[in-house]
């Protein structure tokens, strides 16, 4: 899985959203690249701890209000044979953000799929 980061001594962390739908229905909340999909990924910041990393990342990059963020899973991803954080967190739809930036995207959970099968990962839930 290639990562929008390099990884040059840094330690990366990974996160995504869960956008549970008034229907029921679920989305992600995944980095759109060139030609696929991505995970939101940040640097471990020297003074910050890898959960304030990715919601800082979430909140000024991003532009989501994660106040109203709900940590729902912690897993590993390998990316490059280097073992990273992934933060799932949800949000109702009724909480959700309209204006996140332009290279992010709520995706279905076949686009996040497709993401899963590019890395290895540990622990993660099978989200339908």
């Amino acid at each position: 899985m290639k990562t929008e980061v390099e990884v040059v001594g840094n330690q990366l962390v990974a996160g995504t959203v869960i956008l549970n739908g008034v229907d029921g229905s679920k989305k992600f909340l995944v980095k759109q690249n060139q030609t696929e999909f991505d995970f939101i990924m940040t640097t471990i910041e020297e003074t910050y701890t890898s959960l304030a990393s990715i919601l800082h990342r979430l909140k000024t990059d991003v532009l989501v209000d994660v106040t109203n963020l709900n940590l729902v899973e912690l897993t590993n991803v390998q990316v490059d044979d280097k073992k990273i954080p992934l933060y799932v967190f949800e949000i109702d739809e009724n909480q959700e953000v309209k204006n996140i930036a332009n290279s992010f995207q709520w995706e279905t959970p076949e686009t996040l799929r497709k993401v899963l099968s590019r890395g290895q990962v540990t622990g993660v839930p099978i989200f339908q």
